[in-house]
Order: structure tokens, then sequence, then C-alpha cells
């Protein structure tokens, strides 16, 4: 199992435990509440993002939840990844996944979504800020 994919299927575990709902379990243990996480990375075409989407996909098909993928073109239009976040929160959406375009820009809208009940785990690039539930990421120097 790769270190990416085992990133974001922890990601996506952690955040199922987290979540409220109606119900404690989840489709995959039998239950009837499908959890929808937004996976945010910070672009969509680099072949690292798209190693994320299928760990993200493959983790939401295990554990019965419905992932929302969705970022910026390109990990320099910050201002796209917020309206994104924005959306998400705006969208009710159980919990997000992110990978933050910008350390510091990102920190109101994740405090935004926390606020709203939306718990945010960051991963790869994290953010200035303790608001994430977590941090997940490779170990760059090993």
């Amino acid at each position: 199992m790769s270190m990416r994919w085992l990133a974001v299927w922890t990601a996506g575990w952690m955040v199922l435990a987290g979540c409220s709902g109606s119900s404690d379990r989840s489709p995959a243990d039998g239950g009837d509440t499908q959890y929808t996480i937004a996976v945010i990375p910070k672009g969509l075409g680099h072949q690292f993002w798209l190693t994320v989407k299928a760990g993200a996909e493959a983790a939401g098909r295990d554990l019965g939840a419905r992932i929302i993928w969705n970022g910026p073109a390109k990990e320099t239009q910050i201002a796209k990844q917020i309206n994104i976040v924005q959306d998400m929160v705006t969208r009710n959406v159980d919990a997000i996944v992110l990978a933050a375009c910008d350390e510091n820009a990102l920190i109101g809208p994740i405090r935004d979504a926390m606020d709203a009940g939306v718990p945010v785990i960051t991963i790869d690039s994290g953010v200035k800020s303790d608001l994430p539930v977590t941090f997940i990421a490779t170990d760059n120097i090993k």
C-alpha cells in the first residue's frame, strides 16, 4: 500500500469516525447513513493528486462514503480553492480533506468550516493553525 493511499484512507476513516449524523454506522457497517466527504487537492492535473484521488475513491468505496473530488486546476489558484472550500461548507458536507494551496489564506475558510460543524483534515500541505482535526503527510526527509 502506498503512503499516499494510506494517508487518504486514514484521513477518510478518521473523518468518518468523527462525523456527526443520524447513525453511528456507515453503509459499509450495515448502517443507513452515507457520509459525504469533500476531498480538495491543491491541483487537479499533477500525477500525485490523481493518485490521491484514486486513494480517496477507494477509501470511499471501502467505507461506504460519497467522495466529492474538486480542486483548482493549478496549485497557484488560491482564491479558487477558497471558493471550493466555502461551497463545500454551504453544501453541508460531513467533512473536508484538504491540501491547502496556501498555509495562511486557507485558515479563515477552515475556521468557517469548523464553526459550521464540518471537520477539516489537512493532508500533504497544512496550514499555520491548529484548527484542522489533524494533519497527515509523508515524511519528505526520510
